[in-house]
């Protein structure tokens, strides 16, 4: 196929956006290995000149789909970090993120943590995203006054908590799990829910109901 077909049949059909939406798709159906360009353009119902439009190569692509996590992961850190400027760390912070957390996300960060455990390079960047979300657990923990190692150790509990939750595929309502926050922030950080986290709770709460 020349240049010319394959920039027609590329620009007609999808964009380097829905190559990389299929890839996730297929990684969390069926891990990494499944995430063939044959598979993709044979779903996509394109060839596979329209697909090396896109990318350079398989490679290419499933950096992308490690850059989706990370791009994702880095802006839910970013954006808790900017609200801490003008107001108090609450726990209502995470739980906005964790309770409101669509299905897709959390299937998508299980598959990342498979994909991880078999290839080192991946692995690196996703321990590196944990240590930063349970960096950022540390400054919540050192706001209540709780010593360094404590404020770590605390963190590191809540962190696998929160990691621990879905990957044990718990049936339960969001309504129930929202009912269990109180008794789940009285264990992790010795203290009852702030007013923050309690008028969040009920707006989840009553939209869920």
């Amino acid at each position: 196929m020349s240049k010319a077909a394959v920039k027609k049949d590329a620009k007609k059909t999808f964009a380097r956006a829905d190559w990389v939406a299929e890839a996730r798709r297929v990684l969390v159906r069926s891990g990494v290995e499944a995430v063939k360009v044959d598979r993709l353009a044979k779903t996509l119902k394109v060839t596979r000149g329209s697909f090396y439009w896109h990318f350079e190569s398989r490679q290419d692509l499933l950096d992308n789909v490690l850059e989706d996590w990370l791009v994702q992961n880095r802006s839910d850190i970013s954006e808790i970090e900017s609200s801490w400027t003008s107001k108090t760390p609450s726990v209502a912070d995470f739980l906005r993120l964790w309770l409101r957390a669509e299905r897709e996300v959390v299937t998508f960060d299980q598959a990342m943590r498979m994909w991880a455990r078999q290839e080192p390079d991946v692995a690196v960047k996703v321990q590196a995203i944990d240590g930063d979300w349970i960096a950022l657990l540390e400054r919540l923990f050192m706001s209540r006054a709780f010593s360094e190692d404590e404020a770590i150790a605390r963190a590191r509990v809540m962190y696998f908590h929160q990691i621990g939750y879905h990957a044990l595929l718990l049936e339960e309502t969001l309504t129930d799990r929202i009912k269990m926050v109180e008794h789940y922030n009285r264990v992790l950080m010795s203290e009852e829910l702030d007013e923050e986290a309690k008028a969040l709770l009920a707006d989840l709460l009553k939209h869920s109901e």
